[in-house]
C-alpha cells in the first residue's frame, strides 16, 4: 500500500504526443532489380509535390540510377541534382551540401559506401578480411553518417542492396570467424 502511494505522488512521467521530427528519413532495402530506386523516385515526386517544394531534389548515386529517373523528374518539372560517387568521405559532404540546397535527398545505393568504408579499412589495417573485433572502429566511423541521416533538416530516402554472403574463414591466428 505504501508503495502505491509513492507511485501516485509523482509527477506525470508522460506527456502529451508533439511531431518533434518533421523529416521523412525512409529506407529500402531489396535485391538487385527490385525496384528500389524507382520507387525512391516516386516516393521524392510525391512528397515534392507535397510538401511544395522549391529546391532541386539531391540524388548521391553510387549506381548510375539516376539516369534512368531524369525522365519522370522532367515529366513532373522537377529539378534532380546528381552527385555520382561511393566514397563514404564524399557522401558526408553531400549530405551537408544537400541539407543547404535540396529539398530532398535520395542516397542509392547506400551499400556501397559501406563496402567503400570497410575496403578503406581492411587496406589500412592491411587485413584480407574483418573479424569481430575489427567492426567497433568501423562502427564508429560509420556512425558520422547515421548521426547525420537522423539529425540532418533534410527529407532524406535510402536505398540499400540485399545480400545474402557469409561463409567462414580462418584469421591470423587460426580461428574461425564467419
Amino acid at each position: 500500500e505504501n508503495k502505491m502511494a509513492d507511485i501516485s505522488n509523482r509527477e506525470n512521467l508522460f506527456t502529451e504526443a508533439v511531431n518533434q521530427q518533421a523529416y521523412l528519413k525512409m529506407g529500402f532495402l531489396g535485391f538487385q532489380g527490385t525496384g528500389k530506386t524507382f520507387t525512391a523516385g516516386l516516393i521524392a515526386r510525391g512528397l515534392y509535390k507535397h510538401i511544395k517544394a522549391d529546391k532541386p531534389v539531391c540524388f548521391i548515386d553510387s549506381e548510375t540510377g539516376s539516369d534512368y529517373l531524369i525522365k519522370y523528374f522532367e515529366e513532373e518539372k522537377i529539378k534532380l541534382m546528381t552527385s555520382k560517387t561511393r566514397s563514404f568521405a564524399k557522401l558526408l559532404n553531400l549530405i551537408d551540401e544537400a541539407e543547404q540546397k535540396a529539398s530532398i535527398l535520395i542516397i542509392d545505393s547506400i551499400s556501397h559506401f559501406w563496402a567503400e568504408l570497410v575496403r578503406s579499412y581492411l587496406a589500412k589495417k592491411e587485413l584480407k578480411f574483418m573479424s569481430m573485433r575489427h567492426w567497433m572502429p568501423v562502427k564508429q566511423e560509420w556512425s558520422i553518417y547515421t548521426e547525420k541521416f537522423i539529425n540532418s533538416k533534410l527529407h532524406i530516402i535510402i536505398a540499400g542492396r540485399a545480400m545474402w554472403e557469409y561463409d567462414f574463414i580462418e584469421d591470423e591466428e587460426k580461428i574461425k570467424e564467419i
